[in-house]
């Protein structure tokens, strides 16, 4: 049996880099309307009247009874003690034109929609509502947020809305999350700058369309944490933290940038792990590029006892896991993948 020596290459990246999904929104209609972000019906952008800036948006023109104007902040991620502002002021004034605000999430059971507000702007002076989100709509996602404003009986008037702003506390305040790639093991890295009643971090990765659960972090008074993923085969992957207070409440934070995890530069063969073993072990081997592998173990005397991979294999990293009720002592497993091969030696004990 052939044997040969393989020296392994480090590669690592480092992404000094991090985003909040925990959305804050402060919109005053300066450019693209409808907002990135934003839908709606009967709503347009004016000069005519703004708070601040160039713009406001106008409700339309449309004076036919029952005709609604509305505008809606898609997919809201919202935070516990949630408020949101808008300012706005009304065409005539003489109206009675009312505008309510509505929130909506499909996940929870209080009916199509829930009134938060409504509010009859005036003529002559821009009003600057504030508004908690109600109780079980907070720490949600995927809400949205209506601004209606409905025309009935002699309420024709057109009404003018400017700079919605949120305002969604945030329990922790990242300064830093990054990660490093060594082979096929990822090393989340993350720090905080400040941290209230927080319970730890939930690690989460996505390789498709579904994020799955990694592990969970605990808070630490040091406010430096770190997580490794290992033995991740080639691919692109995404990773977000989702910070958890002792309440039950939560939110994102997630790398900008996916995390890449190459094809090996050499061909390789690990120790398996455990060794000595029993009954199971596991072992490691890497391909820079697809190849016909065959994974075979033999006994003292050279006699093939176990064939584990018999198949052709993609470039990367791959793992196998070797189930056996062989006799105790001492095995040799050999890896050949095109023109390489390698051979080492493993003990079973009973």
């Amino acid at each position: 049996m052939k044997k040969t020596t393989t020296i392994l290459t480090v590669i690592i990246i480092t992404l000094i880099s991090f985003s909040s999904i925990f959305a804050q929104y402060s919109e005053s209609f300066e450019n693209s309307f409808y907002p990135s972000g934003w839908s709606g019906k009967g709503f347009e952008k004016s000069n005519a009247k703004k708070k601040s800036g160039n713009y406001s948006a106008i409700s339309s023109k449309n004076s036919t009874n029952g005709e609604e104007n509305y505008m809606v902040i898609e997919n809201v991620t919202t935070s516990s003690n949630a408020t949101i502002s808008f300012s706005c002021i009304a065409h005539n004034g003489n109206k009675g034109t009312q505008i309510s605000v509505f929130i909506k999430n499909s996940s929870i059971s209080k009916g199509d929609s829930v009134l938060v507000t409504s509010v009859t702007p005036s003529k002559g002076t821009w009003s600057v509502t504030s508004l908690n989100i109600p109780n079980e709509y907070q720490n949600t996602e995927d809400n949205k947020i209506y601004f209606i404003v409905k025309k009935t009986g002699n309420g024709n008037d057109k009404v003018y809305i400017d700079d919605v702003n949120s305002n969604f506390p945030m329990p922790v305040e990242m300064s830093s999350f990054t990660y490093n790639v060594n082979k096929n093991n990822v090393n989340l890295k993350w720090n905080t700058t400040s941290e209230i009643n927080n319970k730890g971090f939930e690690v989460q990765r996505n390789s498709g369309n579904e994020w799955i659960v990694l592990g969970f972090v605990s808070a630490s008074s040091t406010k430096s944490y770190n997580f490794i993923d290992n033995s991740l085969n080639t691919g692109s992957y995404q990773y977000r933290l989702k910070q958890i207070d002792f309440n039950g409440n939560f939110e994102y934070f997630t790398l900008n940038s996916d995390v890449k995890v190459g094809s090996p530069a050499k061909f390789s063969l690990s120790q398996n792990y455990p060794n000595p073993f029993n009954p199971s072990t596991k072992i490691n081997f890497q391909i820079p590029t697809d190849e016909f592998v065959t994974l075979k173990v033999f006994d003292n005397a050279g006699r093939e006892v176990l064939s584990l991979v018999n198949e052709i294999k993609a470039a990367g990293y791959h793992t196998v896991e070797m189930k056996t009720n062989l006799t105790s002592g001492v095995y040799y497993y050999v890896l050949v993948a095109g023109s390489h091969t390698d051979t080492k030696k493993m003990t079973v004990i009973k």
